[in-house]
C-alpha cells in the first residue's frame, strides 16, 4: 500500500505561471546591463503580446535590430557579428 499524496491548492503565483505556460510562454531569467533593462522588458512584453494575440503558429516577430546608444544608429547585425566586432575592438586597445 502506497501513501496517498495530498494535493495542496495552487498558490496565486503558481496559477499565474501555469496560465502563462498554457499560453505557450516560458519563464526565462536574463542578466543584462542596467541601462538596457527597460528596453528589454518592453521588447519582451511586445513579443509576448504579439504571441498571445496571433498564436503559436504565427512566429513572425523576433528582435533583429539594435540601437547603438552612443551614436543612436540602428543596426541589424547578428549578435555573433556584434560580439566579434567588440572582441576585435577591445583586442586592438
Amino acid at each position: 500500500m502506497t501513501p496517498r499524496t495530498i494535493l495542496k491548492p495552487l498558490t496565486k503565483n503558481q496559477k499565474y505561471e501555469l496560465a502563462k505556460k498554457e499560453a505557450g510562454l516560458k519563464k526565462v531569467t536574463v542578466w543584462c546591463p542596467e541601462y538596457a533593462t527597460d528596453e528589454l522588458k518592453e521588447l519582451m512584453s511586445d513579443i509576448c503580446d504579439f504571441h498571445t494575440e496571433k498564436g503559436e503558429h504565427h512566429r513572425k516577430l523576433f528582435p533583429s535590430m539594435y540601437r547603438e546608444f552612443s551614436t543612436g544608429r540602428m543596426g541589424n547585425k547578428s549578435l555573433n557579428d556584434v560580439k566579434l566586432a567588440s572582441r576585435k575592438a577591445t583586442a586592438g586597445n
